[in-house]
C-alpha cells in the first residue's frame, strides 16, 4: 500500500487485536494509531455515521418508507379515490382497517431485502451508442435498476447505522 499523504511505501503492522495497521515511515502518517495501540489506549471504534448524519438519514427514510403508504391509505384524487376524505363513521373503521392491512410491510420488506443484496453496475460510456444493442439495453436496464433500488440502499444505510450505534451503545463504546 502505498502512503496517501507522500505516496511512498507504507508499513504494515499488526496490532493486538490481530488488525492490521499501515503507517508511513518517511512522513508519518498512520503512527499515531500504532502508537496509541502500543500505549494500551484503546481506541475507539464506534458508528460509522456521526449523529447528525444518522438523524437526516432516519427522517429521509421515513419518508421514503411512510410516503407512499400514507399516500396509498389516505390519498384521494388520483392516487385512490377509495380513501377520499367523508365524515362518516364506517369510512374511517374501513380505512383503518386499510392502514393494518400488512401487505404493504410485506412489499416493502422484500424490497428492501432486494435493496440490500443486489447492487447493479452499469458503465455511463455505453448507455446510448448502440440502441438495439443488448449489451445497452442491459446496461440500461442496470442505470434504472440502481435508479429504483436507491430509496431502499438509504433505509439500508440507515438501518446499518442504528445497528452500528447500538451495538456501540451496548458494548460501552458510546
Amino acid at each position: 500500500m502505498k502512503c496517501p499523504a507522500c505516496t511512498r511505501r507504507a508499513t504494515k503492522t499488526r496490532l493486538a487485536d490481530g488488525s492490521a495497521v499501515f503507517y508511513c515511515e518517511a512522513c508519518g502518517w498512520g503512527k499515531e494509531r500504532v502508537e496509541r495501540a502500543a500505549s494500551g489506549e484503546a481506541e475507539r471504534r464506534g458508528a460509522s455515521f456521526s449523529f447528525a448524519r444518522l438523524a437526516l438519514m432516519t427522517t429521509l427514510s421515513l419518508a421514503i418508507v411512510f410516503g407512499p403508504y400514507l399516500a396509498l391509505v389516505y390519498g384521494g384524487g388520483a392516487v385512490n379515490r377509495r380513501f377520499a376524505i367523508q365524515p362518516d363513521f364506517e369510512a374511517t373503521v374501513e380505512r383503518t382497517t386499510d392502514l393494518l392491512n400488512p401487505a404493504y410491510w410485506i412489499v416493502m420488506a422484500c424490497y428492501l431485502m432486494l435493496a440490500s443484496m443486489i447492487s447493479p453496475s452499469w458503465d455511463p460510456k455505453n448507455l446510448f451508442p448502440l440502441p438495439y444493442y443488448w449489451r445497452d439495453d442491459w446496461n440500461r436496464f442496470n442505470l434504472y435498476a440502481a435508479i429504483l433500488l436507491a430509496p431502499g440502499k438509504i433505509v439500508c444505510a440507515t438501518l446499518a447505522g442504528w445497528w452500528g450505534a447500538a451495538r456501540s451503545f451496548i458494548e460501552g463504546r458510546a
